[in-house]
């Protein structure tokens, strides 16, 4: 979690893990993440997730600007 200017204010690794098993090699994953920010005051927010994979060693990022009223 970062604020307005880019700071994080919150970072924590490995928070989730999980496996897909397919029978041919997969190339999309579609995945569900809910993030709760309960007692956050109010303000501008990016939410960025890193998902890494263990056993092609590729990783990847996305971001999600949030509003907390």
């Amino acid at each position: 979690v970062l604020d307005s200017g880019g700071t994080v204010l919150l970072d924590q690794k490995s928070f989730t893990n999980f496996s897909v098993q397919t029978r041919v090699k997969a190339r999309e994953l579609m995945i569900n993440l809910t993030a709760n920010l309960t007692g956050a005051p109010p303000g501008d927010y990016t939410l960025e997730f890193t998902l890494n994979d263990k056993y092609g060693g590729q990783s990847a990022s996305f971001t999600n600007d949030i509003t907390i009223q």
